[in-house]
This record gives structure tokens, sequence and C-alpha cells, in this order.
């Protein structure tokens, strides 16, 4: 599959708000690469323009959504069958520590069966933090697009990964110094 941008995410997300009527309502709280997008367009970022899935923080979907997410997957060129999913929310670590203190705001974009959140920007950076020290360490290099993402969130938070004004930031810093080594070479 070829990366997806932002306009073409909204327009599976409309499809997928149509087909889910008389089906039922839905939650989908995005974070990842979808979020980083959609800052980029809030914020006028210069970040990437393009990612793979909407990652959801949400639990299970029936069977009948997950099968006409599929659906619309095979409807579009160049889209996986798992362009919208939850396969994060499986690993309670990630749950425990991020997933579940993550705040979340509403996005309206006219969508009637379809809840759509955004993780905020201070959940973003914790995320990010927390993906590549994950990748240090497995004995990994870091993905550029994660250290990418993360220098693009402290921009819009107006800080330096050097000097993190904002206590609840400097302290999640802490407990990764793996990535924050890494981050300041």
């Amino acid at each position: 599959m070829q990366g997806v941008n932002y306009d073409n995410f909204i327009t599976l997300l409309k499809d997928l708000d149509e087909k889910l009527e008389g089906v039922g309502e839905i939650d989908v709280k995005a974070f990842g690469g979808f979020s980083i997008l959609y800052y980029s367009k809030i914020f006028a970022l210069n970040a990437r323009e393009i990612t793979f899935d909407i990652d959801s923080a949400t639990e299970d979907w029936p069977h009948e959504v997950e099968e006409i997410i599929f659906d619309i997957a095979e409807e579009h060129d160049n889209i996986d069958y798992d362009w919208l999913n939850n396969s994060w929310v499986r690993r309670q670590d990630f749950k425990d520590e991020l997933l579940n203190k993550t705040e979340w705001g509403k996005v309206g974009i006219g969508l009637k069966n379809i809840n759509l959140y955004i993780a905020d920007i201070e959940s973003l950076f914790k995320l990010k933090l927390r993906a590549i020290s994950d990748k240090i360490t497995n004995g990994e290099k870091p993905r550029a697009k994660d250290v990418m993402d993360l220098e693009s969130i402290l921009n819009v938070l107006g800080e330096d990964i050097a000097n993190l004004s904002r206590s609840e930031l400097s302290e999640y810093a802490k407990e990764h110094p793996d990535a924050m080594s890494f981050l300041l070479e």
C-alpha cells in the first residue's frame, strides 16, 4: 500500500459513515500518523503528508463493522484492509501507560455514525517518545517518521527537546532516558 493523505482518509471515513447507517454508531479514537496529519492541517506544520492507517484506541468493533471497513478497502485502490484498526489496544502495557491516560478531543467533520476523537498533542508527544524508546530497547534504530513526528509536535508545543518546560512532558521524558539520549545526539 502507498501512503494515504489526510483528505483521502476523510473520504474513507465519510464512506464508512454512510455505510454504518442502520448498523450503529462507533467511536474512533485516533492517535499516531493520522493524528499527525490532523495537526499538520490545523497548525500548518511542515510534517509528513501521508500515513498508512488510522490507529484507533478503541475496543473491537462488531463483526459487521469490521466487514464494512474491509469492503471499503476493496473498493479503493491502494488501501489496506486494516486502514482503520485497533491493534495497539491489545498491548496491555501500552494501554496502561499511555492510552488510558490520553486526553481526546472530538473532531467535527460532519459524521453521523462515527464519533471521531484525536489524541491531544501532549499525549502524542508521549506516544511518539515511547515508540522511539521501544525501538531502542529492542536493539533497533528508531523510525525516521517517529523522530520527525516528535520534532513536529515539539514545534506545535513551542518546546525544545533539550529544555522541556512543561513538567508533564519533562517527567515523562525522564522515564525514557534512552530515547532522550538518542534525540539529543
